[in-house]
């Protein structure tokens, strides 16, 4: 795992005394920047007092940080406060006062929350300088009686992964109606199968239609999904382009075939396609009268098409189901400072001669830029010979392309040909992260691997082996050398690989109104019985999900909350806790932190009058057990397919009942690779 950069701890802010004890949450973590701040605990009243941390890890564990804060405070006497930051809220910033100790410390996110502790403004200012692009990783400071001082390393920003819960395909062609005749010549075109796996996320781009003034001659349907396109086509063998027409349907991300209909006797005499946006599109013979009509019921849509053809259009089925709704993920910070590739640079490779030239791009780049990317290296050769030179694009931020000069040497250019150049182009993602070859007085050949394991050669297999030799974990953002008539030597400049996520503009999902119809109860009804179920929470949302489960026992359950999630932030749900409490210091709780693609498959327990125990098991096979060992055995109802979205129950001296809503596990859909 990489540590934190020097330049990245921010030191402190406040006092160190005699009895100070310093804290240094980077420690904690090992040095890992591979951990998230997710949640801060503080106690205060005029001053602060203590503090706690809580981060999660890149494999949803979570590290917990001591109670930092000396035995003399009285934390009943306090004010205490949790602040749960949202997936994709960081702190960018803190400030605050302190004299001898830390009157008042305010963190403010990247979502805009100035969150404030400590009610004096004595005391100095202080505002900690963090530079843009990047957050808080770990916390930092010393404290005795109150916090003395306070600190910070920080981290660039990461890119939120950003989810969307989708259904199975085969809820996009559920149903089926069809027209038309059967032939002995006639062959079938049909997708359904593919249609069936595509998690949900294809749709019709576009239909073309082979006609004329009389028959309809044959159909080519274009799908899209996730960028990759699928084409079926068939044109029956009485139709040429000298004697027909061919027109094609192009079809909007959000527009969607509502109807089809027209004229079949032995053959299609005439079709009409009726789309979400209004549209009528009319082909063939458009006398006849319609004798079929694809009558599609409210709220579904034609996801795909299989038909018959022989000489003609012989028949037609749609398959519909229902109208899918879109997902647009929002935009994402940019990688920060110290991710640029351009600022560190390898040996330079090859001789320096009388008529060498010197060449580089930078007059084109700026060095500073976090979202300069190589998109595609030619190079210029002789097969089996030598290397001439090389042109680079970039690039920038995934939208605006940097084209670099053409570094090639003059012996390239023949008197009847010149030599051979080849190129080949970088996808989102991928990256070179070796440079090799072989050099003598010029570079004979040229080498690139990439991440994914792409290798590229050119030239020949003269001289000495060479490596620029590129750090682990590092990848080229550059190339600059010398030439005359052939390239005489190379460097290359890299930075550190940022994790870029896969580029999904939107997905599509289906509304649901109920997504946990199903119902499992355990343990008992009394008369003092009094249900809880957590408000305000809308469980139908299409990105909701359960992200912890907080679980407070002792020899049985004491209490109950959820943390949830929906678009991306978090809310806490209430702590259902048993009036025979005891204090929260004195239980033990078990948090159950789910990652955005684990759910919880099975719920089981021990029962008496009240609940004793309860295990949830995760669909990562993951099982947490809590509670004592008195009572019998019983389970909750999960199933097959299907997982745990409510929860709640009964209680009042103890933990009475539970009751869980299920419903089917959907599909995930997400910005990452």
């Amino acid at each position: 795992m990489e540590s934190w950069p020097a330049d990245l701890d921010l030191g402190i802010k406040g006092n160190v005394h005699d009895d100070t004890v310093k804290f240094d949450d980077a420690e904690l973590l090992g040095g890992s920047m591979d951990t998230k701040l997710s949640k801060i605990c503080v106690w205060y009243d005029d001053f602060v007092y203590g503090i706690q941390t809580i981060y999660e890890t890149s494999n949803n564990g979570i590290i917990v940080s001591p109670k930092r804060m000396g035995a003399e405070a009285m934390p009943c006497q306090l004010k205490y406060e949790e602040v749960h930051l949202n997936r994709d809220e960081n702190i960018v910033a803190i400030k605050g006062s302190h004299g001898e100790i830390i009157d008042h410390v305010i963190f403010i996110t990247s979502q805009g929350r100035n969150i404030r502790f400590g009610l004096s403004d004595g005391g100095d200012l202080f505002d900690f300088k963090i530079p843009g692009g990047v957050c808080v990783a770990a916390l930092k400071g010393g404290f005795g009686g109150h916090l003395h001082n306070i600190g910070c390393s920080t981290t660039p920003l990461v890119q939120p992964l950003q989810y969307q819960y989708t259904y199975d395909g085969k809820q996009r062609v559920e149903y089926k109606i069809s027209a038309g005749k059967t032939h002995k010549d006639t062959k079938i075109y049909n997708d359904i199968e593919f249609l069936k796996s595509t998690e949900g996320q294809h749709r019709i781009r576009s239909i073309k239609v082979f006609y004329n003034d009389e028959f309809v001659h044959g159909l080519e349907v274009n799908y899209i999904e996730n960028e990759t396109e699928i084409k079926t086509k068939g044109v029956g063998n009485q139709w040429s382009s000298s004697i027909g027409q061919a027109t094609k349907i192009v079809l909007d991300p959000d527009e969607w075939i509502t109807n089809i209909y027209g004229s079949f006797d032995n053959i299609c005499n005439f079709l009409v396609f009726e789309t979400t946006d209004g549209r009528i599109e009319e082909f063939g013979n458009e006398a006849k009268a319609c004798n079929f009509y694809f009558e599609i019921p409210d709220g579904e849509v034609i996801s795909g098409l299989s038909f018959g053809i022989g000489g003609h259009l012989h028949n037609l089925t749609a398959y519909y189901g229902k109208e899918p709704k879109i997902f647009k993920f929002y935009n994402q910070p940019q990688p920060s400072l110290g991710f640029s590739m351009l600022k560190s640079a390898t040996d330079s490779v090859g001789p320096t001669h009388k008529d060498t030239t010197p060449f580089n791009d930078w007059r084109k780049l700026d060095i500073n830029d976090l979202t300069t990317r190589l998109k595609k290296v030619t190079v210029f050769y002789d097969k089996d010979k030598i290397i001439y030179g090389f042109k680079l694009k970039w690039n920038i931020n995934d939208e605006d392309e940097i084209e670099g000069e053409k570094h090639i040497g003059s012996e390239f250019f023949g008197w009847l040909s010149n030599g051979d150049k080849s190129s080949f182009k970088l996808k989102r993602g991928q990256y070179i992260t070796k440079v090799y070859g072989k050099v003598d007085r010029q570079v004979k050949k040229l080498g690139f691997g990439l991440n994914t394991g792409e290798i590229y050669e050119y030239g020949g297999e003269e001289g000495k082996d060479f490596d620029l030799c590129i750090p682990p974990g590092h990848a080229v953002g550059a190339l600059t050398g010398g030439k005359n008539g052939h390239l005489h030597n190379i460097q290359a400049w890299y930075g550190k690989i940022y994790a870029v996520p896969k580029k999904i503009p939107k997905v599509y999902y289906f509304p649901n109104a109920e997504r946990w119809p199903n119902e499992s109860f355990i343990g008992n009804t009394h008369s003092d019985t009094t249900k809880f179920r957590d408000k305000d929470i809308n469980f139908n949302a299409s990105t909701y999900r359960i992200d912890t489960i907080k679980v407070f026992y002792t020899d049985r359950i004491k209490g109950l909350q959820i943390i949830y999630e929906i678009d991306g932030k978090y809310y806490c749900g209430t702590k259902f806790k048993a009036s025979f409490d005891y204090n929260e210091e004195e239980m033990q709780a078990t948090m159950i932190n789910l990652s955005y693609d684990e759910f919880i498959i099975g719920v089981r327990g021990k029962v008496s009058t009240i609940i004793t125990s309860l295990t949830f098991k995760t669909s990562n096979g993951r099982e947490f057990t809590c509670g004592g060992h008195e009572g019998d055995n019983v389970q909750l109802l999960v199933p097959a397919g299907e997982c745990v979205g409510i929860i709640e129950g009964g209680k009042n001296g103890d933990i009475h009942n539970i009751k869980i809503s299920t419903g089917p596990i959907p599909k995930i859909m997400t910005t990452m690779n």
